[in-house]
């Protein structure tokens, strides 16, 4: 999974800092982001989020993915951060369908990136998908040009 490479390649210390802040906070909040340091990493910050598990479809998971991923931006604007990595949020643990991910994600980017939506961002200027395995990024890319198709008129 994701986060055991990140734990993997960070070091000891990520994992230290997220026990410390259970101890004092509890656990993260479905749809919460925390902010740690990133140990042996080179990035800055290191954002911990937890995004819904799927049960169906049935209990707004997709309205919380969608917060999820907005509150990630939203933390990463406050840090002035000026690009984020963000992963694809699905599989272990959350189980969510690939295709639901994908549709979720872009249209959540598109949304809160466009002119009008409420949100600026004076920092964050690049957002990077990380999208593995390929089948992930296979359906990232049949519905990004769904999502962001330039219809004629």
């Amino acid at each position: 999974a994701l986060s055991s490479e990140i734990l993997s390649q960070g070091g000891p210390s990520i994992q230290v800092e997220c026990q410390q802040y259970i101890d004092t906070h509890d656990k993260v909040p479905v749809g919460r982001a925390v902010v740690t340091h990133t140990g042996a990493l080179r990035q800055k910050y290191l954002l911990h989020c937890v995004a819904p598990a799927w049960k169906g479809g049935n209990h707004n998971e997709e309205r919380v993915l969608a917060e999820t991923i907005q509150e990630c931006l939203k933390t990463c604007e406050k840090l002035k951060c000026k690009s984020i990595a963000l992963p694809a949020i699905i599989r272990e643990p959350y189980n969510i369908p690939i295709f639901i991910t994908s549709k979720v994600t872009l249209k959540t980017l598109q949304e809160i990136t466009c002119p009008g939506s409420g949100m600026k961002f004076d920092y964050l200027k690049e957002i990077h998908l990380v999208l593995a395995p390929v089948s992930t990024m296979k359906q990232f890319i049949i519905d990004f040009s769904e999502t962001f198709s330039v219809r004629e008129t």
